[in-house]
């Protein structure tokens, strides 16, 4: 092989490599305009990032204050633990339509008890409509 045959063998395999490249952009407007595209794009997504987390915020907050007016409209009836009652009793005997368990959970929020235990005289507060 001469020196020209490889010559043109070593540039026809950089050409084919060439193949698989990326072009750069080469002029300095579309230089330009990829850079406004690309920042618009940022842009694009930071407000949108912003307005889901203001969207997700204001949602709970909704949420909240509709169950604080859940509960404020709430009305209780007062209840003297006699010896031998349980919650579950107590569950069962006022809300017998109900699961126990959920009747049980809300006293214990509304009466701030930490346990499943009640003493004889406690009394309790239980809300009137289930």
């Amino acid at each position: 092989m001469t020196k020209i045959e490889k010559n043109n063998a070593l540039a026809n395999f950089i050409d084919t490599l060439n193949i698989f490249k990326c072009k750069p952009i080469c002029g300095r407007d579309e230089r330009a305009a990829y850079r406004r595209k690309k920042e618009l794009h940022k842009k694009a997504i930071t407000v949108a990032v912003i307005v889901m987390a203001v969207t997700i915020l204001t949602g709970g907050m909704l949420i909240a204050l509709a169950k604080d007016n859940a509960d404020a409209q709430t009305e209780y009836s007062e209840l003297i633990v006699e010896n031998g009652d349980t919650l579950w009793s107590i569950a069962k005997e006022n809300f017998p339509d109900s699961d126990p368990r959920d009747v049980i959970q809300e006293i214990r929020e509304i009466n701030g008890l930490d346990g499943f235990t009640i003493y004889s005289g406690k009394v309790l507060l239980i809300p009137v409509d289930k």
